[in-house]
C-alpha cells in the first residue's frame, strides 16, 4: 500500500509552490490540471472514432474486455481510496493548527491538490485503455467504457465546493 505523506520543514521545504497564491488561484490551477486530463481522453477518443470512421463492431466479451473491466474497478477503487492513502506528519499537522483562518486551507491544499490529481489521472488511465482496445480490437466495450468513465469524470469535477469540502474533511480527519 503506497502512502504520501507531506512533510513538515521551515520556510516553503518539501511544500507546494503555489503556498503564496491564494487559495482561489490555488483551486483554478487544480481545476485547470483536471479539465486538460479530461481534454486529453477526449481529444483521443475523437481521434480515435475519426481513425475507426465509423463505430467498432464488436460487442463480446474475450481477454481483453475482462482485463478492461479489472482496470475500471481498480480506478474506481482508487478514486474512492485514494483520499485514505494521502498523510500529513504529525510535525505538519503541529504547523498547520497554529494557522487560522485561509491560511490552514491553503497549507491544506497541496495534500487536497495531490489527491485529485492521482483521482484524474487513474480515471483517465482506463479511460485510455478502453480507447486503446477499441483501436486494437475493434470494441465497443471499450468505447462504453471509456464514455462511462469520461462522464463520470466530468461529473465529479472539483468544483470550487467540492474542494472546500475535501479541505474540510482532512482538517476534520486530523483535528485540524
Amino acid at each position: 500500500m503506497a502512502v504520501f505523506i507531506y512533510p513538515s520543514g521551515g520556510s516553503n521545504q518539501g511544500r507546494d509552490t503555489m503556498s503564496n497564491a491564494s487559495l482561489a488561484t490555488q483551486i483554478r490551477t487544480l481545476q485547470i490540471i483536471r479539465a486538460a486530463l479530461i481534454a486529453g481522453v477526449v481529444a483521443f477518443a475523437v481521434i480515435v472514432l475519426g481513425f475507426l470512421s465509423g463505430m467498432p463492431k464488436k460487442l463480446e466479451f474475450g481477454m481483453f474486455e475482462i482485463v478492461l473491466l479489472i482496470v475500471c474497478m481498480q480506478s474506481i477503487g482508487l478514486y474512492v481510496f485514494a483520499p485514505k492513502f494521502m498523510k500529513l506528519d504529525e510535525a505538519r499537522q503541529a504547523e498547520i493548527k497554529q494557522l487560522k483562518g485561509e491560511a490552514k486551507e491553503k497549507a491544506l491544499m497541496p495534500l487536497v491538490s495531490s489527491c485529485e490529481i492521482i483521482r484524474g489521472a487513474a480515471i483517465e488511465g482506463a479511460s485510455f485503455f478502453g480507447l486503446i482496445l477499441v483501436l486494437i480490437a475493434d470494441s465497443q466495450v471499450g468505447l462504453i467504457a471509456a464514455g462511462v468513465l469520461i462522464v463520470f469524470a466530468i461529473a465529479v469535477f472539483p468544483s470550487s465546493s467540492r474542494i472546500r469540502s475535501a479541505i474540510e474533511a482532512v482538517r476534520f480527519r486530523y483535528g485540524l
